[in-house]
């Protein structure tokens, strides 16, 4: 027997395994007909692989040049760098200018930086329509200078210069391809365009344009990279970065024209902030939309109006910043208002929903919702959750802290609208009020309302009031579990002109930042054209009130309380009873004389405001004295009510207590 070791086993297997090898099959198995022919089996190649005569044309499922690449298997995604956009934002800040040659000691400047657009700026940024900026194109680069199309009128030197190349184009072209894709009815993919996450800032010279009148395209959503987080550090946008998010910039600090354009259905813009420049134009403006979204984006630095959403149906915001932004009352820096169809009729904006907004910074109106003297200002059924407006106004709108100053305009003005509601928000009021109500117009068939529930309503000193409710042509305004804190007069003004309802129940007024006033009205209700309703309001001290309602207060005033009377059952000799609260809640204190009485009453109530109907009342004892008494009967209406026990209490007895609780029908 022969025994093989290391190569020439190897090479004697090898060599047994080809003699083994079988002959090449023939078509014993499957018959050449059925080979290549429909239904039947492929034939091979030499190479053991199917002939491509013999493969599917699989054309029609592989995406054509600039459709777009598969971001997963449910959305399409386009690259705007892929149609050219080059995101090559750059930023010097020791720039050194004479006439139109632009240097810097630590950027040499190359043919690559030719036909970019630039800013230059003075020693400061500024703001507004008169910057002193210049903007134009790099025309021409020698021995590391640049020559601008624009000059100075005198030298500047150590200051901060922009460039970066013109993407408007390339990402316009971006937009376009997804919009014209065929195929969104049918097969419910989302089709994306996607911001290299790498690259923070993107310069656009002219208005990016998302569907038109003519022609609304499909859905399609701008994605930007990160998320904008909730505070702008230090002097990073002056720098041009807020970190881990696309920005999209006007390319010319001068130039009025809009960021983002959008008519039509289904716009979703994420993680994305559009940044004005201090120019005017919209950042965003939206017309006859459907189904908008807006998550996780800022909308920055616009001279003029920042956000504009016009006849917006359907769409929701999430987790959205608004800073740096309008001029007065002419542009507030949010503005939702409605527009008309092609026949005149009205179209309102209705069913949007907010959640985590913040506008702040600003220096006009933060947020205005459908004000002004005529119908084609109007919207219905806003629900805002979390909404946070703080009206101070930044030094120049830079972002590095610097003084701010009182807003001469309110922060929230409420105007022709139709259930719009907010949920657990917080308004801080600098010089005038946090919320304006001011319904103008008389829409028919249409009744108004505004309700704020679980919000806080902050002031500091120099505000007069904290709400001011002007006008309401019908419908109503309700405040429920509210807290009003810091302002000088009265927190909230009923004015004479105001013609709806007005209901305000759980409030409290006076905590966290500055109590009622000394001198002041909590609430000073000069309307007298419909019933208005107040209950259990909370006050911190003795703060005078005008109008009609119930009031809790931890120190109450005498013209708040119910009086209270004691009856034949104490006996002689007894001392008054005392009562500390109001018409809905509170303590009597009484005690007997001698020989009280049963079935005759001990004390009766009455109500400072009457009840509509008979009111029920709950008692408990406030101290074991008291409980020791046994079970009281409680006769009440409308006026009050009274007490009596049917067995007669002992004599002498003092320092009884009861806490008392009312529900009824305020009137």
């Amino acid at each position: 027997m022969a025994v093989f070791t290391g190569a020439s086993a190897v090479a004697a297997l090898g060599a047994s395994s080809a003699q083994a090898a079988p002959a090449a099959p023939g078509d014993k198995y499957v018959p050449i007909a059925e080979k290549g022919s429909p239904s039947g089996v492929a034939a091979l190649d030499s190479g053991a692989k199917i002939l491509p005569s013999q493969l599917p044309d699989l054309s029609a499922t592989i995406l054509a040049v600039g459709r777009g690449t598969f971001a997963s298997k449910d959305s399409l995604s386009w690259n705007v760098k892929d149609f050219g956009a080059k995101g090559d934002f750059r930023t010097i800040s020791d720039a050194n200018i004479t006439t139109n040659q632009l240097s810097s000691p630590t950027y040499s400047f190359t043919a690559q930086d030719v036909g970019k657009r630039f800013t230059v700026y003075n020693s400061a940024e500024g703001r507004g329509l008169n910057m002193n900026h210049i903007n134009g194109t790099i025309l021409s680069v020698s021995g590391g200078v640049a020559t601008l199309s624009a000059s100075a009128a005198a030298p500047r030197a150590g200051v901060r210069a922009d460039w970066a190349s013109d993407d408007r184009a390339a990402i316009q072209s971006a937009i376009d391809a997804a919009m014209a894709d065929d195929n969104m009815s049918s097969d419910g993919i989302a089709r994306e365009i996607v911001f290299d996450p790498s690259v923070s800032t993107w310069w656009v010279g002219a208005p990016l344009i998302i569907g038109t009148n003519v022609a609304p395209g499909s859905p399609v959503t701008l994605r930007g990279g990160g998320a904008t987080g909730s505070e702008i550090g230090g002097t990073s946008l002056k720098n041009r970065g807020l970190v881990g998010q696309t920005i999209i910039q006007k390319a010319d600090s001068k130039a009025g024209h809009d960021i983002i354009q959008h008519y039509g259905n289904g716009l979703a813009l994420e993680n994305l902030c559009l940044d004005g420049r201090m120019a005017a134009g919209y950042c965003l403006k939206v017309d006859f939309s459907f189904e908008l979204r807006l998550t996780r984006c800022r909308f920055i630095r616009s001279y003029t109006t920042a956000l504009k959403l016009q006849t917006c149906n359907n769409g929701q915001a999430d987790d959205i910043h608004v800073n740096y932004a309008g001029q007065g009352r002419a542009w507030p820096a949010v503005k939702v208002t409605s527009t008309r169809n092609a026949d005149a009729s009205l179209s309102p904006s209705n069913t949007f929903h907010w959640n985590n907004i913040h506008i702040e910074y600003n220096s006009g109106v933060d947020l205005d919702i459908a004000s002004g003297a005529t119908d084609d200002e109007y919207a219905e059924y806003h629900k805002f959750n979390q909404l946070h407006i703080e009206a101070t106004i930044a030094n120049f709108y830079n972002v590095s802290g610097g003084s701010v100053k009182a807003k001469n305009v309110p922060s929230l003005v409420l105007g022709n609208v139709r259930s719009v509601n907010f949920v657990n928000s917080m308004l801080y009021a600098k010089g005038q009020p946090a919320v304006e109500i001011k319904a103008q117009a008389d829409i028919a068939g249409v009744e108004y309302g505004v309700n704020f529930v679980g919000c806080e309503f902050l002031g500091v000193t120099g505000v007069d009031r904290l709400v001011d409710v002007i006008s309401l042509r019908n419908g109503s305004a309700s405040f429920i579990g509210c807290k009003f804190s810091g302002a000088d007069q009265k927190f909230v003004l009923i004015d004479a002109a105001y013609a709806g309802t007005f209901t305000m129940a759980g409030a409290v007024f006076g905590e966290n930042i500055a109590p009622v006033p000394a001198a002041g009205r909590v609430v000073d209700n000069r309307a007298t054209l419909n019933p208005n309703y107040f209950e259990n309001l909370i006050t911190d001290r003795d703060a005078g009130v005008t109008g009609t309602g119930h009031f809790v207060a931890r120190t109450p005033a005498t013209n708040q309380r119910p009086t209270i009377a004691g009856g034949s059952g104490l006996g002689t000799g007894a001392a008054t009873p005392t009562i500390s609260g109001s018409d809905s809640a509170g303590q009597v204190s009484f005690a007997t004389g001698t020989t009280p009485t049963a079935d005759n009453i001990y004390f009766a109530v009455t109500f400072r405001k009457a009840y509509v109907g008979a009111a029920r009342v709950f008692l408990a004892p406030a101290n074991s004295a008291t409980a020791k008494l046994g079970q009281p009967y409680i006769g009440a209406n409308g006026s009050g009510w009274a007490v009596y026990f049917p067995t007669a209490l002992a004599g002498g007895l003092t320092g009884l207590q009861y806490n008392y609780f009312v529900i009824g029908s305020a009137t």
